[in-house]
Protein backbone atom coordinates (compact mmCIF):
# COMPACT_ATOMS: atom_id res chain seq x y z
CA UNK A 1 0.00 0.00 0.00
CA UNK A 2 1.35 3.41 -0.98
CA UNK A 3 1.60 6.20 1.55
CA UNK A 4 0.35 9.60 0.55
CA UNK A 5 2.82 12.42 0.89
CA UNK A 6 0.06 14.81 1.98
CA UNK A 7 -3.28 14.37 3.60
CA UNK A 8 -6.24 15.54 1.56
CA UNK A 9 -8.87 17.49 3.51
CA UNK A 10 -11.98 15.59 4.45
CA UNK A 11 -15.02 16.61 2.42
CA UNK A 12 -18.18 16.92 4.46
CA UNK A 13 -21.19 15.81 2.46
CA UNK A 14 -24.63 17.13 3.39
CA UNK A 15 -26.78 14.45 4.96
CA UNK A 16 -29.34 12.66 2.83
CA UNK A 17 -32.69 13.91 3.98
CA UNK A 18 -35.58 11.57 4.51
CA UNK A 19 -38.73 13.31 5.55
CA UNK A 20 -42.37 12.47 5.72
CA UNK A 21 -44.15 14.20 2.92
CA UNK A 22 -47.05 16.25 4.18
CA UNK A 23 -47.78 17.64 0.76
CA UNK A 24 -51.29 17.21 -0.51
CA UNK A 25 -50.35 18.26 -4.01
CA UNK A 26 -50.61 21.96 -3.19
CA UNK A 27 -47.35 23.15 -4.75
CA UNK A 28 -47.84 26.71 -3.50
CA UNK A 29 -47.23 25.63 0.11
CA UNK A 30 -43.88 23.95 -0.71
CA UNK A 31 -41.81 27.02 -1.36
CA UNK A 32 -38.78 26.70 0.96
CA UNK A 33 -35.50 24.83 0.73
CA UNK A 34 -32.66 24.15 3.17
CA UNK A 35 -29.43 26.10 2.63
CA UNK A 36 -26.37 24.63 4.34
CA UNK A 37 -22.82 25.82 4.99
CA UNK A 38 -19.90 23.97 6.54
CA UNK A 39 -18.39 25.78 9.51
CA UNK A 40 -15.07 23.97 9.01
CA UNK A 41 -14.32 24.55 5.33
CA UNK A 42 -16.87 27.11 4.11
CA UNK A 43 -18.48 24.88 1.50
CA UNK A 44 -22.14 25.62 0.96
CA UNK A 45 -25.12 24.39 -0.99
CA UNK A 46 -28.87 24.17 -1.21
CA UNK A 47 -31.16 21.22 -1.01
CA UNK A 48 -33.45 20.55 -3.95
CA UNK A 49 -36.43 19.26 -2.00
CA UNK A 50 -39.10 21.87 -1.34
CA UNK A 51 -40.90 22.12 1.99
CA UNK A 52 -43.58 24.15 3.65
CA UNK A 53 -42.10 26.84 5.91
CA UNK A 54 -43.01 24.98 9.13
CA UNK A 55 -41.59 21.68 7.89
CA UNK A 56 -38.38 23.34 6.64
CA UNK A 57 -37.85 25.20 9.93
CA UNK A 58 -38.38 22.02 11.94
CA UNK A 59 -35.97 20.09 9.74
CA UNK A 60 -33.30 22.83 9.82
CA UNK A 61 -33.44 22.89 13.63
CA UNK A 62 -33.11 19.10 13.75
CA UNK A 63 -30.19 19.09 11.31
CA UNK A 64 -28.41 21.86 13.25
CA UNK A 65 -28.67 19.74 16.43
CA UNK A 66 -27.51 16.54 14.71
CA UNK A 67 -24.78 18.13 12.57
CA UNK A 68 -23.37 21.10 14.53
CA UNK A 69 -20.44 21.42 12.10
CA UNK A 70 -22.90 22.39 9.34
CA UNK A 71 -25.18 25.42 9.59
CA UNK A 72 -28.64 24.88 8.08
CA UNK A 73 -31.13 27.65 7.35
CA UNK A 74 -34.47 27.99 5.60
CA UNK A 75 -34.63 30.13 2.47
CA UNK A 76 -37.39 30.75 -0.07
CA UNK A 77 -37.05 28.39 -3.04
CA UNK A 78 -37.43 31.26 -5.51
CA UNK A 79 -33.92 32.40 -4.57
CA UNK A 80 -32.49 29.09 -5.72
CA UNK A 81 -30.50 29.49 -8.93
Amino acid sequence: MKKRSHKEPEVIQPPKLQTESTSTGAESSDVYVIHWKSKSNGRAGRGEKRFSKDEAERLAEELNREYPEIEHEVIPAIHQS
